[in-house]
């Protein structure tokens, strides 16, 4: 099966990491899928600078998504979000 995902942007990196230290914490694993921004890999031929890629690639998380994730754990996922960006 191919589990989907569901991408946040947050303000900044620090509150990113906040969120996924707190989801942890409650075995739920945010990932970060997008980080770091390609353009910054040293095995990528290029000496592009993009500074949009790499400031999204910082700040984007992607939560668990998938058909049988139940109702009372995305209202956990809420929650822990917000109570974690108060």
């Amino acid at each position: 099966y191919n589990f989907a995902y569901y991408p946040v942007v947050f303000p900044d990196e620090q509150s990113l990491l906040k969120v996924k230290d707190s989801l942890m914490k409650s075995d739920i694993f945010g990932r970060r899928y997008f980080y770091p921004s390609l353009n910054t890999l040293n095995y990528v031929d290029n000496n592009l600078h993009d500074p949009h890629s790499e400031d999204i690639s910082r700040r984007v998380m992607c939560l668990p998504l998938y058909p049988g994730l139940e109702a009372v754990s995305i209202d956990q996922i809420a929650d822990i979000i917000s109570e974690s960006l108060c």
